[in-house]
C-alpha cells in the first residue's frame, strides 16, 4: 500500500484530491510541542476512511521519555486503537549527536504500557548501524527511511528509489520511507512517500491494543499495598510507567505464605540504589507477624510485618555504600549489617544502627567527615564517587576533585566531605 506522512509543513493540503491508502500525521515533538495541524489533518484523513498513524518527534536531549509520552498521549489518546503509533527518532541538534538508545526503548516501553499498543521507530537505515538496537528490535517494528537521492518522483513511481533498505538488527521492517520529494496529483509541494508491505487488515492489527503487556506489569503504589503472591508473583514492577528491576515476588515471605504488604515508596528507593550499584538481591522482604516472631531478636514492631522494610545486597556497592546512599535519599530506617543494608520506609522518628560489631550500634548518619589527612573505607568511596584513583588515603588529588565537585553544585568549596557534599556525591 502506498501513502504519505505529513505536518505543518503540508498545511494547506486538500487530502480528498490525494490518492493515498494511509495518511501518518505529526502529532508532537518534545514535551510541550502539538503540531498545529494534528487535529484538522487527522481529522480529514478519517472522514476519508484513510487509514491512520501518528507521530511524535523525540527530543531525547531535552526530556524525559515519561515527559514525552505523556505530551504524546494528551494529543492522540482519542486515536489510540484507530491509528498506528509512531516514533520518530532523528539527529535533532548537536546535544544529540550521542544517540540515547536506552531514552529511545524507555519511551517505546513506556507507551506501550500505558495505552497496550505497540509502537513502531521511525529511523534511517544508516542509524540502525550506528547503534546496538537489540533491545529494540526484539519488541519493536521498524519504519526505515533510505533515498536514492533527492530527484523528484512522481505519483509513487519507485523506478528511480533504488534498492531496498538493509537494516542492522532488524530481519526486516513494515514500511519503507522512500523519498522524501515525491509529487502527487492534487498536490503541488514535496511529499514523504511510504511503501507499507502489508494489506489494509495487517495495518489496523498493527493499531489494536495488546492486553498482554499490561498483564505482566503493575504499577507501583503510593503506600502500602496487599499483593497475592499466587496471582501477582510474576508482576514487574513500573514506576511512572517505567519497568523496574522488580517482581511482586521478591518480597515474598520465606514461610511460604501467600500475601505481600509491600510499600511502594520502598520500591521506589530500592530502584534507585539498582541504578546506581547495578543488580540487587531481597534477601528478607515482607515478613507476615508468626514468620517474624520466629526470627531472634526481631522486633514485634519490625517494619518488615508492615511491608515497609527490605534487607538488600547490591552487586557494585558495598553494605556501607548503599547505606550511605540510602542516606542521601532520606529512608525513614537504615541498619548496617556485615553482608547486607536494611533500609525502611518508617515515619519519623528515623532511625539508624551499625550492626557489623554483631550487636547494634545506635548511630545518627551515615556520613563520616573527611578531609585532608584521612584514611579508611570512607576514602575509598568517596574517590570513587569522585573518579579519582581509589587508594584510600585522601591526598592533594582527591582534595582537588573534592574542591571541583563542590564548586560545581554551588557548596562551600572547602575541600572538606561533610554532611552537605556527601549527600550530592551519593545521589
Amino acid at each position: 500500500m502506498n501513502g504519505i506522512d505529513i505536518s505543518e509543513s503540508q498545511r494547506y493540503i486538500n487530502l480528498s484530491l490525494i490518492e493515498c491508502d494511509f495518511v501518518i500525521v505529526k502529532a508532537t515533538e518534545g514535551k510541550t510541542y502539538t503540531d498545529p495541524c494534528f487535529f484538522q489533518h487527522i481529522g480529514n484523513a478519517k472522514k476519508l476512511g484513510k487509514l491512520l498513524g501518528f507521530y511524535h518527534l523525540a527530543r531525547p536531549e531535552n526530556n524525559t521519555p515519561q515527559e514525552e509520552v505523556q505530551n504524546f498521549l494528551n494529543a492522540v489518546n482519542p486515536y489510540i486503537g484507530e491509528g498506528i503509533p509512531f516514533l520518530d527518532w532523528e539527529w535533532l541538534s548537536v546535544k544529540s549527536q550521542v544517540w540515547n538508545v536506552a531514552w529511545a526503548k524507555e519511551w517505546l516501553d513506556c507507551f506501550y504500557l500505558k495505552t497496550g499498543v505497540k509502537p513502531i521507530i521511525y529511523m534511517s537505515e544508516s542509524v540502525t548501524f550506528e547503534h546496538n538496537w537489540t533491545g529494540v528490535a526484539k519488541t519493536f517494528p521498524l519504519w526505515i527511511a533510505r533515498y536514492k537521492d533527492y530527484g523528484i518522483d512522481y505519483n509513487y513511481d519507485m523506478t528511480n528509489a533504488g534498492k531496498s533498505p538493509v537494516p542492522k538488527y532488524w530481519d526486516t521492517y513494515v514500511m519503507w520511507q522512500w523519498t522524501s520529494v515525491g509529487r502527487l496529483d492534487g498536490y503541488g509541494g514535496n511529499l514523504d512517500c511510504d511503501v507499507f508491505y502489508g494489506e489494509r487488515t495487517e495495518w489496523l492489527k498493527l493499531c489494536e491494543k495488546d492486553s498482554k503487556p499490561m498483564s505482566d506489569y503493575i504499577e507501583v503504589s503510593n503506600g502500602v499495598e496487599h499483593y497475592s503472591k499466587a496471582k501477582q508473583g510474576d508482576l514487574t514492577f513500573t514506576i511512572d510507567g517505567k519497568p523496574s528491576n522488580f517482581k511482586v515476588k521478591e518480597f515474598a515471605c520465606h514461610d511460604g505464605s501467600d500475601e505481600i504488604l509491600i510499600d511502594g515508596n520502598l520500591v521506589r528507593y530500592m530502584q534507585r540504589e539498582r541504578d546506581l550499584y547495578g543488580s540487587t538481591t531481597v534477601n528478607s522482604g515482607y515478613r507476615d507477624p508468626k514468620y517474624n516472631a520466629s526470627i531472634p531478636g526481631a522486633s514485634v514492631n519490625s517494619q518488615h510485618v508492615k511491608g515497609k522494610a527490605a534487607d538488600i545486597v547490591c552487586r557494585n556497592g558495598s553494605p556501607l555504600e548503599v547505606a550511605m546512599t540510602a542516606e542521601a535519599m532520606g529512608m525513614g530506617g537504615i541498619g548496617l549489617y556485615k553482608g547486607f543494608t536494611h533500609i525502611d520506609t518508617r515515619d519519623d522518628p528515623k532511625a539508624r544502627w551499625d550492626q557489623r560489631s554483631g550487636s547494634p550500634v545506635g548511630v545518627k548518619t551515615f556520613f563520616k567527615t573527611i578531609q585532608y589527612g584521612s584514611t579508611g573505607e570512607y576514602v575509598k568511596i568517596a574517590q570513587r564517587k569522585l573518579g579519582v584513583s581509589v587508594d584510600g588515603i585522601f591526598g592533594n588529588n582527591t582534595k582537588n576533585a573534592v574542591i571541583a565537585f563542590q564548586d560545581n553544585k554551588n557548596l562551600v568549596a572547602d575541600g572538606i566531605v561533610g554532611t552537605l557534599t556527601w549527600t550530592e556525591l551519593m545521589k
